[in-house]
């Protein structure tokens, strides 16, 4: 197993990536008690749920959820398209830690992108050659 745990960290490799080390079978193990503490995720008692990965992932969920709030008071059928797009730039985040960070920033960027795009200096959205309240 080819893995780069935060707390083993041994550097990082010419993209500012954290190097991966190789773990033989004797890592199995531990990948059992990791899977029976998986009641642990989201209370108070997560280990890794102080993380600022953690941290940010929760932060995800707000900002779609807003974003779904959004759509629902701006969605009309000319303007269904660009929320569609809007909706699916966050199921392009994949990945851990950097990699994540890096989709998380592509996401919001297309998302906010699209989201100007579509928008009027009187905060109407444009479509087209359409504006709709």
């Amino acid at each position: 197993h080819h893995l780069a745990p935060p707390l083993l960290s041994r550097g990082v490799d010419a993209r500012g990536r954290p190097l991966k080390r190789a773990f033989g079978p004797a890592i199995r193990p531990l990948f059992s008690v990791l899977a029976g503490l998986k009641g642990l995720r989201g209370t108070p008692f997560d280990p890794f749920g102080h993380t600022a990965e953690r941290k940010m992932e929760r932060g995800l969920i707000g900002w779609f959820e807003s974003l779904m709030a959004q759509c629902v008071r701006e969605v009309t059928p000319d303007t269904a398209g660009i929320w569609a797009e809007i909706l699916a730039a966050p199921m392009e985040i994949r990945g851990f830690g950097p990699i994540k960070h890096d989709a998380v920033a592509a996401a919001r960027a297309r998302v906010e992108a699209l989201l100007a795009s579509a928008a009027r200096p009187d905060g109407r959205m444009k479509v087209a050659d359409s504006t709709v309240d």
